[in-house]
């Protein structure tokens, strides 16, 4: 996800993973959360399935990585307030 966000220019604060979901502390900018979510799961589960092919079969059934499920919260516009 590092990688993802530094190559999109996505400023983040924290980054944490849990046993079947991830989340985040970002700044979207300009970016339309359904494109900000496009992005991370597409890339993410490409590079996964890519460098471990042998569990896509295994544990998602020839289909993707990710659900299609989101959950989005704002935090407003200072984070530190």
């Amino acid at each position: 996800m590092v990688q993802i966000f530094k190559e999109h220019k996505i400023e983040y604060d924290r980054i944490g993973f849990d046993n079947n979901h991830f989340h985040t502390i970002l700044d979207m900018g300009l970016w339309q959360i359904s494109d900000l979510i496009k992005v991370m799961k597409g890339i993410s589960g490409k590079k996964l399935l890519e460098k471990f092919p042998e569990i896509k079969k295994k544990y998602f059934y020839g289909s993707g990585l990710w659900s299609g499920t989101k959950y989005v919260y704002s935090v407003g516009r200072d984070k530190k307030a």
